[in-house]
């Protein structure tokens, strides 16, 4: 249309519109004026059988009263029970209910109250600012990691070419790119059949890892292999008890966008089938290529 006019609307007869338009222009305009709201993501629907309905409406009461930031409350039991009009012996029972699922931990830490945190319980990928030994110190010392995020399951080295921004030649997949992949698993005590498990992907940035040297070759290009093999993964002495696969991404793939890179960490498990791929290689110019 050459003006693109505005036409008349007419508010729907039929139910179903009338409710779809009504909770669009309620979305938006909670969004425009920034209204306070609680995130209940997907993956929460796995717990919905564990949960009972007491346990799920002080779940709920926690998200509603959480620091955003944080996921940090400081409710007495008897404030909550006169909140949701039942008694603290059924308040303590939800919070054992909650704690035993890892949804919450509540903590003293020598106040005359209890702070209740929400524990998150979703696949996560956080780029880390710590070096890997930095970390594998800390996993090695502090329960806590353990406790709340899992233990390490899988190690992945990447590696990718990609365009080097800062030369003359933009166009060109030649500046090295090495991220340490390091999966923290941890499984819940579901009393269903299903098992859940939450994966946490500790990413670390190998700048200082210069094994990979060289233009990119036609081969990494191909859309038909999005991966490559290869051995000479980063060492670290913390890491001696741990395998870790070395795994050339192909340049389409950009490992910074979290999406993406999400996408290739869920397809990396224990069935993938490395054999079907080509293993990397370095030839004596320190330029890799293909077995």
């Amino acid at each position: 249309m050459l003006f693109n006019l505005k036409k008349k609307i007419d508010i729907p007869n039929n139910e179903s519109d009338f409710l779809k338009d009504y909770h669009d222009l309620w979305r938006k305009d909670l969004k425009e004026r920034n209204e306070n709201f609680f995130m209940l993501y997907k993956d929460f629907s796995n717990f919905l059988p564990e949960l009972s309905t007491g346990a799920l409406k002080l779940y709920l009461f926690y998200g509603f009263n959480a620091k955003n930031e944080t996921g940090e409350s400081w409710y007495s039991i008897d404030t909550i029970s006169e909140k949701l009009a039942t008694t603290p012996r059924s308040i303590n029972t939800w919070n054992s209910e909650l704690e035993k699922l890892g949804l919450i931990y509540r903590s003293s830490e020598n106040k005359s109250s209890k702070t209740t945190f929400l524990i998150p319980y979703t696949d996560q990928i956080i780029f880390s600012d710590l070096s890997v030994s930095n970390f594998m110190t800390d996993y090695l010392k502090n329960e806590n990691i353990k406790k709340f995020m899992g233990e390490i399951n899988q190690i992945y080295h990447f590696f990718q070419w990609r365009k080097n921004l800062d030369s003359s030649d933009t166009d060109k997949y030649n500046k090295p790119l090495n991220l340490l992949s390091i999966e923290l698993s941890k499984e819940y005590d579901f009393n269903s059949s299903e098992k859940y498990v939450k994966k946490t992907y500790m990413i670390f940035n190998l700048e200082n890892y210069n094994q990979f040297e060289g233009s990119i070759e036609e081969k990494y290009m191909s859309e038909s292999t999005p991966i490559f093999i290869f051995d000479n993964v980063y060492n670290n002495d913390l890491l001696d008890n741990f395998s870790i696969k070395g795994i050339v991404v192909n340049t389409k793939f950009d490992l910074f966008d979290k999406k993406k890179l999400f996408s290739i960490l869920n397809e990396l498990d224990e069935t993938t089938d490395f054999t079907y791929y080509p293993k990397a290689i370095m030839n004596s110019k320190n330029i890799i290529s293909t077995e």
